[in-house]
């Protein structure tokens, strides 16, 4: 029998291998990609670093001292009273001509005060409106403080306040207290009741529970103080508004009240330690 020979017939794969290899490189093309993304480097866009302003941005406006006056409604303060990181001062007041030069306030260079008001950029201020001089003007700046009031808390550092004038308007202080070392009475007004200073500067002290007139054992023939003219005293005071009737001036003449209601203030000592005979 005769060998026929036989061609085997080509084929080709079938479909779905085709499909499935184009799936498996699509898939290896995403792990690729992938596995290249996670290694990119992220780069953040730079952030500035600004400097902010350090002179009025850390001062505490409710213990400063007082560096130096310029002028009705100006003057520099710092942190501490050698004088360092000054800022201006804009006190938003009418000027009163004749007077010290603050107005309604005797600011004076050493002075420790508590400030009302807030701290604001300069911006396009000029402040040599302000009666600044070309080297203040360079002392200023970025900030300033916008006040609205303010309160002496103490003297210049050179010595305890001694004189009631150096307190200023005590209209504007109503409710703080203060203190003299040293201060004279110049009249005695009733038992629980005396002047210190003269003049525009007079003040009535008022003792309301521990006047002279109280009594007790050991307390001296006038009471629990005896009280002269020219005493030198020590005084931690209160700044009270004055009202006929309040306690200790009962026995104030008629003029010393209409005195006492025109002033608007008196000084009040509430407590025996706040009264130190010298």
């Amino acid at each position: 029998m005769a060998n026929i020979p036989v061609e085997r017939t080509a084929s080709s794969p079938p479909w779905w291998l085709w499909l499935l290899g184009l799936l498996l490189l699509g898939l290896i093309g995403w792990l690729i990609a992938s596995a290249l993304g996670d290694d990119d480097e992220v780069v953040e866009d730079p952030v500035e670093v600004v400097d902010e302003p350090v002179a009025a941005a850390g001062l505490d406006l409710s213990d400063v001292y007082v560096t130096r006056v310029v002028g009705d409604n100006t003057f520099f303060v710092a942190p501490t009273a050698d004088g360092d990181d000054e800022t201006l001062v804009y006190l938003e007041e009418e000027p009163t001509p004749g007077d010290a030069v603050e107005g309604r306030y005797d600011v004076t260079e050493g002075q420790r005060i508590s400030i009302d008001g807030e701290i604001l950029p300069v911006g396009d201020i000029d402040v040599s409106e302000w009666g600044l001089t070309p080297d203040q003007v360079a002392l200023v700046d970025d900030e300033y403080v916008r006040a609205t009031s303010l309160t002496v808390l103490d003297g210049a550092d050179d010595g305890p306040m001694t004189d009631v004038s150096q307190l200023g308007d005590l209209s504007t202080m109503v409710g703080s207290s203060v203190v003299l070392e040293g201060v004279s009475v110049t009249e005695l007004a009733g038992d629980s009741t005396f002047y210190i200073g003269s003049g525009a500067d007079r003040v009535l002290v008022v003792l309301e529970d521990l006047g002279e007139s109280e009594s007790g054992p050991g307390t001296g023939a006038d009471g629990r103080f005896n009280i002269d003219v020219g005493d030198s005293l020590m005084l931690d005071a209160e700044v009270m508004a004055f009202t006929r009737g309040m306690r200790g001036t009962t026995t104030l003449e008629d003029d010393m009240v209409t005195d006492a209601e025109d002033r608007q203030y008196v000084l009040v000592v509430n407590e025996r330690g706040q009264l130190t005979m010298m």
